[in-house]
C-alpha cells in the first residue's frame, strides 16, 4: 500500500466532533466577513506519522506554490495586555482601534513606526487574538501614499481612491504577534499560491530580513496610473509584519527602510 492509499484509509476513519467542525465554519464565516480581502483559511493538517494520522485546526501561512522561502528572523513570544472586549462564543476577541498609537497603547507593546503612515486618520485598525496565543493585527490604508479622492465604503468597510504618480493603492499592514509557547512552536503559516513570483530578500535598513513578492496577476500600465503589486514579509524583534499594496519596487523598498522604533 502506497501513502497515498494508506492516508485515504486512516482519513475515512476520522470522525471530527460537531463543535470541532461548527468551530471551523465559524471562525471561516467570522473572518470573510470582517476581512473581505483577507480570508484567513483554516485547513485540517493531516500528520502521517508511524501509521497514524491525526487532524488538527492549522492556519495557512511563509512558502510560495509550495516552496519556502529564504529563512527570516525567528519569532519570539510577547507579552501583550489582553483585549478587553466581549468574547464571541467561541472565545476570540475582536476590537478596532482609531490610531495606531491607540493600538500600541492597548497591546502594551512597542511596534515599528513608518515615515510614510504618518499617523494617517484613514487606517482602518482591527486585532483579533484569544487572550492566550497569538494577536493578528490587520490594518487597511496603512499608508496611503499620494493617492487621492479617498472615500470610505461602509458596506465592505475599505476604500476606493484615484491612483497616485507613485502608488497605485494603498499599502496594507497584517501584524502577527505570539504570545504563547504553543503558538511559537507552531508558527504562523502563509501559503502565496498561483500568480505570484519570488523577487528577492532584501536589507532593509534597520537590519532586518524581507523577503519582496509580486503578484504577477496585475499588470503594470503607466498609462492608466496601474502599478505593480508587491508584497513583504519580515520579523523584527520577534514580531512578523506583511506589507502590500501598489507601488514601484524602488518606492516598496523606501517604505521597508524607513521603518524604526
Amino acid at each position: 500500500m502506497d501513502i497515498k492509499e494508506k492516508l485515504e484509509e486512516e482519513l475515512s476513519t476520522i470522525t471530527l466532533s460537531e463543535n470541532f467542525t461548527k468551530e471551523l465554519y465559524a471562525r471561516i464565516n467570522q473572518r470573510k466577513k470582517r476581512f473581505k480581502y483577507k480570508i484567513a483559511v483554516c485547513i485540517f493538517c493531516i500528520l502521517l506519522a508511524s501509521g497514524t494520522v491525526s487532524a488538527g485546526l492549522y492556519y495557512y501561512s511563509v512558502s510560495l506554490n509550495n516552496k519556502e522561502l529564504p529563512a527570516l528572523s525567528p519569532l519570539e513570544i510577547k507579552e501583550v495586555c489582553d483585549s478587553k472586549a466581549t468574547p464571541d462564543e467561541h472565545g476570540f476577541y475582536y476590537e478596532t482601534y482609531d490610531s495606531y498609537e491607540a493600538l500600541c497603547k492597548n497591546l502594551g507593546i512597542k511596534l515599528l513606526n513608518n515615515d510614510y503612515s504618518n499617523e494617517n486618520p484613514y487606517m482602518i485598525i482591527k486585532r483579533d487574538t484569544n487572550n492566550l496565543d497569538y494577536n493578528w493585527i490587520d490594518i487597511q490604508a496603512y499608508i496611503i501614499g499620494d493617492i487621492t479622492n479617498i472615500r470610505y465604503v461602509s458596506d465592505t468597510e475599505s476604500y476606493k481612491w484615484e491612483r497616485g504618480d507613485l502608488f497605485g493603492s494603498p499599502i496594507d499592514m497584517d501584524i502577527w504577534i505570539v504570545n504563547s509557547e504553543a503558538q511559537l512552536q507552531h508558527g504562523f503559516e502563509f501559503e502565496f499560491l498561483g500568480m505570484y513570483e519570488f523577487i528577492e530578500t532584501y536589507i532593509a535598513k534597520e537590519g532586518f530580513k524581507v523577503n519582496i513578492l509580486r503578484d504577477t496577476s496585475v499588470i503594470e500600465d503607466e498609462a492608466k496610473k496601474i502599478k505593480p503589486k508587491y508584497i513583504a514579509i519580515f520579523v523584527a524583534d520577534g514580531i512578523q509584519y506583511n506589507l502590500s499594496g501598489l507601488t514601484t519596487l524602488e518606492t516598496f523598498k523606501d517604505i521597508l527602510d524607513s521603518f524604526h522604533y
